[in-house]
């Protein structure tokens, strides 16, 4: 399908993304891990910006619990798979988007050949255990990650690459210990979150300047953003 990139579809993304831009982000893939409170966000996200082809994968089914925060999460839609909802929601917005789903989760041979086809993975988890795992696959398959993690009104996120291991550095820090559990997850903690991790996909799928040896911690309590350089 030819794609008019200075369209009414995309007239607001301009001037802060380009037609010529826009035109890079619809050859580009993405693959979201995790389709519940940030994936769902991000995914929607990128469908809006135009990215061309999302994969997306999840193995869970929306439950009452996801009806706080998860934007694919309905009184209509508990007990059905995150991942179908998610493809038909990203349909729904941009038909133009390709978009594979996976009921299941990462790694698995298909997601692991997905990831080696990416131009970026986003991580969008709930263990530090299972993000431990990603980052090691993305770093080994040389694709950069953008990592994203809540914990109350505390939102950490950050490009994680070989030389720059985010999701390793945090778990050292915080002893292993799952920070999200204690504090909980609320909606404008997770929307923040997802609209943060999207500017850095930007900034890496379009080559702008990022940092690249630390994250950032916002602490939405007290409306502060802060980096943390890490080496």
């Amino acid at each position: 399908m030819a794609t008019d990139f200075t369209s009414e579809r995309y007239a607001r993304n301009m001037t802060s993304i380009t037609a010529a831009e826009q035109a890079l982000l619809a050859d580009c893939r993405v693959l979201v891990v995790g389709a519940g409170g940030l994936g769902s966000h991000v995914l929607e996200g990128l469908a809006r910006l135009g990215v061309g082809h999302i994969s997306v994968c999840d193995p869970d089914v929306i439950e009452a619990s996801n009806l706080n925060r998860q934007l694919l999460a309905l009184e209509t839609t508990i007990g059905r798979p995150k991942a179908e909802l998610a493809r038909e929601r990203a349909a729904q917005v941009n038909s133009e988007v390709e978009v594979r789903a996976y009921q299941e989760a990462f790694p698995s041979a298909r997601l692991e050949a997905e990831l080696g086809s990416a131009d970026l993975a986003i991580d969008c988890l709930d263990s530090i255990e299972a993000r431990l795992v990603l980052e090691a696959r993305c770093h080994e398959a040389g694709v950069p990650l953008v990592y994203g993690s809540i914990a109350g009104a505390y939102i950490y996120v950050g490009v994680s690459t070989a030389e720059n291991p985010l999701v390793r550095g945090q778990a050292q820090a915080q002893g292993g210990a799952s920070l999200e559990a204690e504090l909980g997850n609320p909606y404008p903690t997770v929307s923040i979150a997802a609209g943060l991790q999207l500017e850095l996909a930007l900034k890496v799928l379009l080559g702008r300047a990022h940092p690249a040896q630390g994250f950032y911690v916002c602490d939405l309590a007290g409306f502060t953003l802060d980096f943390i350089d890490l080496h």
